[in-house]
């Protein structure tokens, strides 16, 4: 080898022809380290000393700080160990990996998405994932993805094509379908399908399906809903919903079409075009076409039509009622009101029917129909029933078969039987008639009309018996009484013991006077006795 030769005019050495053994000599070109001045060193321990500084093919530790400039190819897998302080990964660009194993906590401030993200506990600003699976909980500002299973999450939005756990609560959650098996909560709640045991949320939009046993909020606008219990707050509940159990509205409940509640409706004030219940119970209600149920109770209602077994209410307004029992305090209808008990204090309708009405007050309509009716004051057109009993009973077309009362009083009357204190009627038509006063302008029996007074214009009896009876025309076939008093009298048969006639005229004339009586007759105008002359039996006095 020749001396005094730069390094660079020596020949190359390949890296094959040097062995372990080989040794290197230090030269003076700069300070070197104190421990290897004017040393030997092979080249395996130069090796190692360098892998203190440089990285080696594997297996080495690294005690300060990694920094790479361009890019980093991991083929195998990354393992952090170390102090709490020390192992901490911080990737200030985009980090993409094929797969993200979390044993502990994974806390993400920026964005994490990907295919899958599963793990223990996520907390992140935002998270968006194809589908999720998380053992805990997760949560952040928004959380967006298809599936998401978790069983807790916690977040101001949420977005999900599906999700199902335990507890989700949020500001906004919005998803086509979501299963729940605990409670979800939020200030807006809306999606297509939900299954949840309980919701409370201050507004909830579904298009399809929610389901659960406690749905809470301000707001619940549903196309399709079956719950075990809804407590909807002061504000709106719409769509078809079915209640398997009750429904308690806090506030006011509003219901556009058709709602079906298998329990109880109670709240103060319930409004809607159609409800159908097994029981409601409330102050208030207004219903634009129909209400229908067993059982309807409460202060005031008003609808086109109510339909139950048991109607009671304070006050009912409305176009048609039916139902089995009809109890109300007062009942104004424009149409009918029908049942098989109708009662209450008044009612005015325009066709009433019902077996049997008791009513303490007033009932008024253009018609009153049933078996038997019970009334304060019965006022209408025409009222028509078997048996009507009460104080006053008034009507311009009265068809009974018995009538009685203290003054009962009309313009036509057809009655079987009409027994009262007072009856008076322009006409009266009937079998029998019986009262202490009967007064009518025409009456036409067809067996008997008696009463301590009969007046009237015109009266065509079979019999005809009172203590005073003051008629204008009277016909009959018998006509007796203690005083009769008409300006015309013809039957075929006339008796009594005091007759006093301005004219008499009859087939036969027959006056039976008792020894020492005053005069039987006394007759002031024309006496004619026709073909059969007088028999007089007595005095008889004619005046001049």
């Amino acid at each position: 080898m020749a001396t005094n030769r730069r390094i660079s005019e020596f020949p190359e050495i390949a890296g094959t022809t040097i062995d372990e053994p080989d040794l290197l000599t230090l030269v003076h070109v700069f300070e070197v380290d104190p421990v290897l001045r004017n040393k030997k060193i092979t080249f395996s321990g130069f090796k190692d000393y360098l892998n203190q500084y440089y990285i080696q093919g594997s297996g080495n530790l690294f005690n300060g700080d990694l920094v790479i400039g361009e890019n980093l190819i991991v083929s195998g897998t990354t393992t952090l160990i170390g102090a709490t302080t020390a192992n901490q990964l911080t990737v200030s660009g985009l980090g993409t990996f094929s797969g993200v194993f979390v044993q502990n906590n994974l806390e993400a401030v920026g964005t994490i998405s990907g295919i899958t993200v599963t793990g223990n506990n996520g907390q992140f600003g935002n998270l968006t994932a194809v589908s999720g699976t998380f053992v805990n909980r997760i949560s952040g500002a928004t959380i967006t993805g298809n599936n998401l299973q978790a069983t807790n999450i916690t977040g101001t939005n949420g977005v999900f094509s599906s999700f199902t756990g335990t507890v989700i609560q949020g500001n906004s959650i919005t998803g086509v379908s979501g299963a729940f098996t605990s409670q979800l909560s939020g200030s807006l709640i809306t999606g297509d399908t939900g299954q949840f045991s309980n919701i409370t949320g201050v507004s909830g939009t579904f298009t399809s399906n929610l389901s659960g046993e406690t749905v809470t909020g301000t707001n619940a606008n549903f196309t399709t809903g079956t719950f075990g219990t809804v407590v909807a707050g002061s504000h709106t509940v719409t769509g078809n919903i079915i209640v398997s159990g009750d429904l308690s509205v806090e506030g006011s409940g509003y219901f556009s079409s058709g709602v079906q509640i298998t329990g109880t409706l109670s709240g103060s004030t319930v409004t809607g075009a159609t409800a159908q219940f097994t029981q409601i119970t409330g102050q208030s209600g207004v219903f634009t076409s129909q209400v229908s149920g067993a059982t309807i109770t409460g202060d005031t209602v008003q609808a086109g039509s109510i339909t139950g077994n048991t109607a009671g209410f304070t006050t009912v307004t409305g176009t048609t009622i039916t139902g089995s029992n009809l109890n109300a305090v007062s009942g104004v209808f424009t149409s009918q009101v029908s049942g098989s008990t109708v009662t209450g204090n008044t009612i005015q309708g325009f066709a009433i029917t019902g077996n049997v009405g008791v009513y303490t007050s007033s009932v008024s309509g253009t018609v009153v129909t049933g078996n038997t009716g019970q009334f304060g004051t019965l006022t209408g057109n025409t009222a028509g029933f078997t048996t009507v009993t009460g104080t006053t009973v008034t009507g311009a077309t009265a068809n009974f078969v018995t009538v009685s009362g203290t003054v009962v009083t009309g313009n036509t009357g057809q009655f079987t039987t009409l027994t009262g204190g007072t009856a008076g009627f322009t006409t009266i038509t009937g079998t029998t008639v019986t009262g202490t006063t009967v007064n009518a302008g025409t009456g036409v029996f067809t067996s008997q009309v008696s009463g301590a007074t009969v007046t009237g214009n015109t009266g065509q009896f079979t019999t005809l018996t009172g203590n005073a009876a003051g008629f204008t025309t009277v016909t009959g076939t018998t006509v007796t009484g203690v005083t009769a008093n008409f300006v015309t009298v013809s039957g075929t048969t006339i008796t009594g013991e005091t007759a006093n006639f301005t004219d008499i005229t009859g087939s036969t004339l027959a006056i039976t006077t008792p020894s020492g009586a005053s005069p039987a007759i006394v007759c002031s105008g024309v006496v004619s006795g026709g073909t059969g002359g007088f028999i007089v039996q007595g005095p008889l006095v004619i005046l001049p």
